[in-house]
């Protein structure tokens, strides 16, 4: 079977059996979609007025309609071991659980593993190997893709002066982990860079480059060598909107996308997807499955592509 639209792989997943599949999110909001793709079961802490616009009947679990508990820290993990939560995903079948996260974490998979359920995520050492941005620049750099220049010092070692007439008068610090552009911070002088040093301790941080120019973000997906010719298949990129501080306070933070960004004529499409298939064969080497995603900034003098983080 040829899956060309959402209508033939709908098609083709109602063919399959799939046992019970629980999205365990934070806010119901951040699962919505994947209910016209194929059957699953949102568990999240709060309902959410978006969820009256899903038009397939979907199961909805809000932990907090159905406990006073109110924890102080939400997360998938506190989520998950509630044995509100526990009740509801055992109360389907006796066949194991399969739950899909946003993001695996080792808490994550020492909860499923407890109660035998099927975790539909990479191992979480491996995802954060590949997630980490000094990692990933020594990977892009091994697989000699092309990236902003950039060196990694401990933190408090960096030098404005130095940078300043190594990268130009603005450049970029990213600490290794980091979500939303939560740990990048574009340098404009030696006071930000001071009072920064403050905030910090004295971790490794990568010092890049500032490249001008639009960012953007590509998705693509690792699947199963037998089922398809092309076992990287890499969606058309989309425009990353950054920069707007009322929306995300961090200068190299991400604010949304335009998934309707389809004019990409200007930039080099077959090489930027050419390189984005390199990288997946070396995460399906690693024996990573399932999707991912890049980030690039494009040259607006050149047209250049370099990748900044997955």
């Amino acid at each position: 079977m040829v899956i060309k639209n959402i209508h033939s792989l709908q098609t083709y997943l109602a063919a399959q059996t799939i046992n019970d599949i629980f999205f365990a999110v934070t806010f119901p909001k951040d699962a919505l979609g994947l209910e016209e793709i194929f059957p699953i079961k949102i568990i999240s802490f709060d309902q959410h007025p978006i969820i009256d616009q899903i038009q397939t009947k979907t199961d909805i679990f809000s932990l907090l309609q159905t406990t006073k508990d109110d924890p102080k820290r939400r997360s998938t993990s506190v989520l998950l071991k509630h044995p509100q939560t526990v009740k509801y995903i055992e109360s389907f079948s006796n066949r194991p659980a399969n739950i899909l996260v946003y993001k695996p974490s080792p808490s994550l998979s020492q909860i499923c593993a407890l109660h035998h359920w099927h975790l539909l995520a990479n191992p979480p050492s491996l995802n954060r190997e590949f997630e980490n941005k000094i990692n990933f620049s020594n990977i892009i750099q091994k697989l000699n893709l092309p990236q902003p220049t950039y060196e990694i010092k401990k933190f408090h070692d960096i030098k404005y002066d130095y940078f300043c007439q190594t990268f130009g008068p603005e450049f970029f610090i990213q600490f290794p982990r980091g979500f939303a552009g939560s740990s990048t911070f574009l340098i404009q002088s030696a006071p930000a860079l001071q009072q920064l040093q403050k905030k910090f301790l004295n971790y490794p941080a990568k010092i890049s480059r500032k490249i001008n120019g639009p960012t953007y973000s590509l998705n693509a997906v690792i699947v199963n060598q037998d089922s398809v010719q092309q076992n990287v298949i890499v969606q058309k990129p989309f425009y990353q909107i950054t920069n707007i501080p009322s929306l995300n306070p961090s200068a190299g933070g991400t604010c949304g996308n335009i998934y309707s960004s389809v004019n990409f004529t200007p930039y080099d499409l077959p090489a930027i997807t050419n390189d984005a298939i390199k990288f997946g064969r070396l995460l399906e080497q690693n024996q990573y499955r399932g999707l991912f995603g890049l980030d690039f900034v494009v040259d607006e003098q050149t047209g250049q592509h370099y990748f900044i983080e997955r």
